[in-house]
């Protein structure tokens, strides 16, 4: 994605209209939603949950703090983990745009917007407000306007990447961080930390390992860190909490709630279950 005028006159002539503008939550394991496609673009953003997107002859995997903005296809969502719900917002709109981007611009790709990002809280924001006001009569201009601002972030988002990526090798620093991680996981590191040590932004190191490794950091440890559990549990007599704190987690009971959200029940009962199959 280039920008090809100035952006301060780009996002002043810049317009946006909602087409239409869905909220889903739910558990059950089904093809979410299918829409008739026209001549306009949407985007979906993931709030909670792991689930599969496929568009066109294309799959994309999806996690809570993604988004995907795209045009052209039919797409259908369909949930694929465990018994975690999905929640996503999802929308349709016309927009003015191409006049200030080239036409590569509106590629399909997925974003991923780290929790801590200076963009994550404010698209939350204007999304929250965009499911209260969209069925109020007299507010669909205040909600093309909102829409416009999350336009104009996805740009600046999607520049900011692409600047970033042009002096890095991209696949190869996405597997310098997988390495990274996989010595690393069970220490107590936030994403900037993360970040610090590969000398880019929390946002560049969510979508360049996001896009190369079809999962974000954060997760990525987590499975790490819950894989390895799983072997304490089987073959140690430790405490919940020695695991617990052996993986990483200083709080044992979010440790459990983390454990059971993954892979499905809870610590204890995963041990009793795995020695009773021995």
């Amino acid at each position: 994605m280039h920008i090809i005028a100035d952006e301060k006159t780009a996002v002043t002539n810049l317009t946006a209209k909602i087409l239409y503008y869905d909220f889903w939550s739910g558990i059950e394991n089904k093809v979410l939603a299918k829409y008739n496609t026209e001549d306009h673009f949407k985007f979906i953003y993931m709030l909670e949950g792991f689930g599969e997107l496929e568009l066109g002859e294309n799959r994309y995997a999806l996690e809570n703090e993604d988004l995907l903005l795209y045009s052209g296809d039919n797409a259908s969502i369909s949930k694929d983990f465990k018994s975690q719900p999905i929640s996503l917002y999802y929308v349709g709109f016309n927009t003015n745009w191409s006049l200030f981007l080239n036409d590569d611009a509106v590629s399909n790709s997925v974003l991923h917007i780290c929790n801590d990002s200076k963009y994550s809280k404010k698209i939350k924001q204007i999304l929250d407000i965009l499911s209260y006001e969209i069925n109020i009569d007299g507010f669909s201009e205040a909600c093309n306007g909102l829409l416009t601002v999350l336009i104009v972030f996805f740009v600046r988002l999607q520049s900011e990447l692409l600047a970033v990526k042009a002096e890095h090798d991209y696949d190869d620093l996405a597997q310098k961080v997988r390495q990274y991680l996989n010595l690393h996981y069970s220490e107590n590191m936030s994403l900037k930390q993360i970040a610090d040590k590969f000398h880019i932004s929390r946002d560049y190191l969510s979508h360049l390992f996001k896009n190369s490794l079809n999962i974000s950091p954060i997760n990525y440890v987590i499975n790490l860190r819950i894989g390895e559990a799983q072997m304490l549990l089987l073959n140690t007599n430790w405490s919940i909490t020695e695991i617990a704190n052996r993986v990483g987690y200083d709080n044992a009971s979010y440790f459990n709630t983390l454990f059971k959200k993954v892979v499905g029940i809870s610590p204890g009962e995963f041990r009793l279950h795995s020695k009773k199959n021995i």
